[in-house]
């Protein structure tokens, strides 16, 4: 392998633990739902905390990160 490849393998491999390091621990396979919003119009269900925590974390990209409210608050199942 000549020294480009190899930096360009390294350059991939720290991208990726860095990526992961921002992200929680697994969430466990556990039904406890939770309602989350960001602007109190539009609401999001969860199975728990973690799957919630997990995706302000790892998956909202640009959207605001969301906060969690009465479950009352979700009327239509929508898991994540």
């Amino acid at each position: 392998m000549d020294k480009f490849t190899i930096a360009v393998l390294l350059l991939a491999l720290l991208g990726t633990s860095y990526a992961q390091s921002n992200c929680p621990m697994p969430c466990p396979h556990i039904m406890d739902p939770v309602c989350g919003t960001a602007d109190g119009r539009d609401y999001r269900y969860f199975a728990n905390g973690c799957r919630m925590q997990a995706y302000n974390e790892c998956e909202r990209g640009s959207e605001r990160e969301l906060h969690e409210v009465d479950l009352s608050n979700c009327d239509e199942p929508g898991w994540e």
